[in-house]
């Protein structure tokens, strides 16, 4: 995650050329191992630098695994 931040890689929201306020959108992030694209989820910066460090903590729990992010500072 550090090295993807670090890249500066680039960051879009596609919309499939569909400009109504309905449209599906997918969030696109030009990584340098390729590019990922997921479910728009509200998130509208226009490269991973924006973010700051992300940190991901897991650890199990009774109903299988607690995951947390943090980004930013």
């Amino acid at each position: 995650l550090d090295g993807w931040v670090a890249a500066g890689a680039a960051v879009r929201v596609d919309t499939g050329g569909d400009r109504t306020l309905t449209a599906r959108r997918r969030w696109v992030c030009e990584l340098p191992g390729g590019v990922a694209g997921i479910a728009c989820g509200g998130t509208h910066v226009r490269s991973l630098t924006e973010l700051g460090p992300i940190r991901i903590d897991w650890q199990p729990s009774e109903a299988g695994l607690e995951v947390r992010t943090s980004v930013g500072s």
